[in-house]
């Protein structure tokens, strides 16, 4: 008895319960379905879009573009109504410009094609060197026009000219500031020149040259008359005392008018003595033929130019 007493009365051990979180399971069962579901609905509609309805799609974007085109180009909010047109100078004429834009008026303003309206213009005045386009939206177009430079006054047919870098006639008043020059060609003819090419470009370069190397290397030339003989491509230059300067169109301006000089300084005054003609146009030579032989002079100049009219 006694032992008994003594011994300990153990308290069972209470087993320990392993804490499952039942709950979580399915939560994350439940997750990863309702993933997959969402994904498999996904997959479905991109399926049904494009084999059923892509087509249905592209019809409804290129409708709805087509009708925005067309409401833009029969707008007439776009249409151009106003042209401006400006020039830079004093000899490009502004009703011509305006006149040769007429055909523009009214067209859409977002489509037009500078190039061409560019070309249009020119082909009226072959004197425009640049032409500046820009738009003032909603219909409004501005021109801006530059012509070439001008070179020298001419004639043609009892009619007074101003002519171009580029060898286009301006019917206009003589400019002061410029050399007169006058044309001589074997046939005459009726054609009007107003606002045309005549011959190459090139004949008017080596003229605007030949007249500013003797203005600074002379400067006491005194021009009285220019003859250019077209076919034979010369600048003939009358002096106050009559003498006569042939020059050569074809080769070098330079070298010609370096030839003058050195006769002028290290032989006699070209304004003083009395000659009747001086020819530069061979390279390296000088021939210049005096009073002295006037006569047989003037039948050289006349076999030179057989059509002269001077």
């Amino acid at each position: 008895m006694i032992i008994n007493f003594l011994r300990k009365n153990k308290k069972p051990k209470k087993k320990r319960n392993k804490k499952i979180y039942i709950d979580n399971i399915p939560k994350r069962i439940f997750k990863k379905r309702k993933k997959k579901h969402i994904l498999g609905l996904i997959r479905k509609i991109n399926i049904n879009f494009k084999s059923k309805n892509l087509y249905f799609y592209y019809l409804i974007a290129f409708i709805i573009f087509i009708s925005l085109i067309t409401f833009v180009i029969l707008w007439p909010f776009f249409r151009i109504t106003k042209i401006n047109i400006y020039r830079n100078d004093s000899i490009t004429n502004i009703n011509i410009a305006y006149r040769a834009t007429e055909n523009i008026r009214w067209k859409s303003i977002l489509f037009i094609n500078k190039k061409e309206i560019s070309n249009l213009i020119k082909n009226y005045q072959w004197n425009i060197k640049n032409i500046k386009i820009s738009l003032d939206l909603p219909n409004t177009l501005n021109i801006n026009i530059w012509s070439f430079k001008e070179v020298f006054n001419t004639k043609n047919n009892s009619k007074n000219y101003i002519v171009v870098q580029n060898w286009t006639f301006i019917p206009l008043k003589k400019n002061k500031n410029l050399i007169n020059v006058n044309i001589i060609v074997k046939n005459k003819t009726n054609i009007i020149p107003d606002y045309k090419k005549v011959i190459k470009q090139r004949i008017v370069l080596k003229i605007e040259e030949l007249y500013k190397r003797l203005k600074d290397n002379l400067i006491t030339i005194k021009i009285k008359n220019v003859y250019l003989y077209l076919i034979e491509k010369n600048l003939v230059i009358e002096l106050n005392n009559w003498n006569k300067l042939i020059f050569s169109l074809v080769w070098n301006i330079k070298s010609q008018v370096e030839n003058l000089m050195i006769l002028n300084k290290e032989h006699f005054n070209i304004n003083k003595r009395k000659l009747v003609y001086i020819d530069l146009r061979i390279k390296n030579k000088i021939f210049f033929c005096g009073l002295e032989e006037e006569y047989q002079c003037r039948k050289n100049f006349k076999r030179i130019y057989p059509y002269n009219s001077q």
